[in-house]
This record gives C-alpha cells, structure tokens and sequence, in this order.
C-alpha cells in the first residue's frame, strides 16, 4: 500500500508520500521518492517504480495554457503516454 498526501496551507502545497517498496509480505524502504516536483507540477506515483523514475527523470511536462482542465486532459496527458510508452 503506498501512502501519498497533499496539503494546501498558507498558500503552499506540501506533498508528501511513504518510501515503501511492498512486494506479498517483503517490504523494502526506498531511498527514491515517491512525490517530488517536475517543472511546474507536484507529483506522486504508486504501484510501479519505473513509472516513477519516467515521470520524475525522462517526463517533460508540458507549459500549462488556455483553460486548465482540457489542457490536463488533452495535451499534458497526451505528452504523460508518449514518455511513459517511450520509456518502457
């Protein structure tokens, strides 16, 4: 099970997640993060940690523009599936 939260306070976002590597009853405390920042965006990941290095090292997201919501769902989603299938 991995853990990942987001706080907004003060007008900061704090982002934070656990260091778990769970495999059946075996767990493995990770030294690389699960949250962490990419250009202008927070992220977390689970389930799967080449995921995480993709969107942490190879991911390069996307300037935001125009009306959020479709520029999430079109373009900044679009460039998230060409690196993840890129990557492996």
């Amino acid at each position: 099970m991995t853990v990942i939260v987001g706080l907004v306070h003060k007008g900061r976002v704090h982002l934070g997640a656990d260091s778990a590597g769970v495999s059946g009853l075996q767990l493995t405390v990770r030294r690389d993060p699960k949250a962490f920042r990419n250009g202008p965006y927070a992220l977390g990941f689970t389930t799967s940690f080449r995921m995480g290095q993709l969107l942490r090292f190879a991911f390069e997201p996307p300037q935001p523009t125009g009306d959020l919501d479709r520029f999430m769902v079109t373009t900044w989603t679009d460039a998230l599936r060409a690196c993840l299938r890129d990557g492996g």
